[in-house]
C-alpha cells in the first residue's frame, strides 16, 4: 500500500488493524481514533490532517505506519 499525506486513515487502519494500536502507543493525542467522534472523523481523515490534529509531522506518521505494515505483512 501507498501511503501519502492525502491516504485515508479509515483505508489503512481497515486493512491494517495493528496500526491503530501502534499510534496510540506513540502519543495521547491519537486517542481521537479510539472514539466513538473519532470513528465519524476516520471516514474523511487523511494522513495529512491526522498530522495537523496530532502535531507530528506527515513523515512521522507515515513512517511509524510502514513499519506496523512491514512487520504485519
Amino acid at each position: 500500500m501507498n501511503i501519502t499525506e492525502n491516504t485515508l486513515v479509515n483505508d489503512v487502519l481497515s486493512k491494517f488493524p495493528a496500526v491503530k494500536d501502534e499510534l496510540l502507543k506513540m502519543s495521547d493525542k491519537f486517542r481521537l481514533l479510539d472514539n466513538p467522534v473519532g470513528n465519524l472523523l476516520l471516514k474523511s481523515l487523511t494522513i495529512g490532517g491526522l498530522s495537523r490534529k496530532s502535531g507530528f509531522s506527515v513523515e512521522d506518521i507515515i513512517s511509524k505506519i510502514t513499519s506496523v505494515i512491514g512487520k504485519d505483512g
